[in-house]
């Protein structure tokens, strides 16, 4: 099954060059976030494209006759990705052009002249879609993949959906995660809890996009499944976040993961303490 891979929107590898060689874009997290460049090809200039503070998570393309540029972001939650349009001059704001009853992780490749898409996205709850869509009305095409008889399978098993929530730690440290429960959860039980860990600093696991099926088994043999976002991991949570593990790497992962549990004990009493 295709679908959009959270570690695959977020690269910038090349220098597009414009104004027939004049200037080029670049990112940089030099002011603390991830954002868009246009740098004078003598190095003389440089001007900052993106009028609001958040990160890019991806640099998707260019085109200089319709003065657009199209990114990957999220400046409301890391754990989705979105399509975004922003002018090439930096006077306007950048535009969210993915639909609203998308949400989820979307992963894009445009076409060169800009007028076309293939826009491959899923979210925790919903299997992997594959369309082509127009640019910049986002208007879907044609439907390429819709995975139908596989969704038409996992409707069958009446899976209890993925929920996001946030936890703070005796740090004072957000992060981000997800839970899943047992289809026949009961809040005067008590349960087990499986915690999936990756750490940093290639990937996040707490995204919504469709992921492994074994967590949704698991989950029937009674566990609750249970995946947080610690520093150092990719996430559109600015520079600070992502660097913290500089020289560091497994310490401050480890730091936070360990008083991640500790964190989810107080509020949920159908935690067994010491079972994690």
């Amino acid at each position: 099954i295709t679908h959009p891979d959270p570690t695959l929107a977020w690269d910038m590898t090349d220098l597009p060059i414009i104004q027939k060689g004049k200037a080029f874009l670049n990112i940089s997290e030099k002011d603390g976030w991830r954002q868009l460049y246009r740098v004078a090809m003598n190095g003389k200039s440089e001007q900052l494209l993106t009028k609001e503070t958040f990160d890019i998570a991806r640099f998707h393309q260019v085109d200089e006759k319709t003065n657009t540029i199209y990114v990957n972001a999220s400046p409301d939650n890391p754990t989705q990705r979105y399509l975004y349009q922003m002018s090439l001059n930096g006077r306007s704001k950048a535009k969210k052009l993915t639909p609203a009853n998308q949400s989820g992780l979307h992963r894009y490749n445009i076409s060169p002249n800009g007028r076309y898409a293939i826009n491959s996205w899923s979210n925790a709850n919903t299997p992997p879609t594959i369309e082509l869509v127009s640019l910049p009305d986002h208007k879907t095409l044609r439907t390429l993949v819709d995975n139908h008889a596989y969704k038409a399978q996992i409707a069958k098993l009446a899976l209890t959906p993925v929920a996001f929530f946030k936890v703070k730690t005796e740090d004072g440290l957000e992060m981000a995660g997800y839970m899943i429960k047992p289809a026949n959860f009961d809040a005067a039980k008590k349960y087990p809890i499986l915690f999936h860990v990756y750490g940093e600093p290639w990937g996040q696991t707490a995204t919504d996009a469709w992921s492994s099926l074994w967590h949704r088994l698991m989950v029937q043999k009674g566990y609750i499944i249970i995946s947080v976002d610690n520093r150092g991991t990719p996430s559109l949570k600015g520079r600070d976040w992502r660097k913290s593990i500089y020289r560091k790497i497994g310490v401050i992962k480890a730091r936070d993961q360990a008083r991640a549990p500790k964190a989810i004990i107080k509020p949920y009493p159908f935690v067994v303490a010491h079972r994690i």
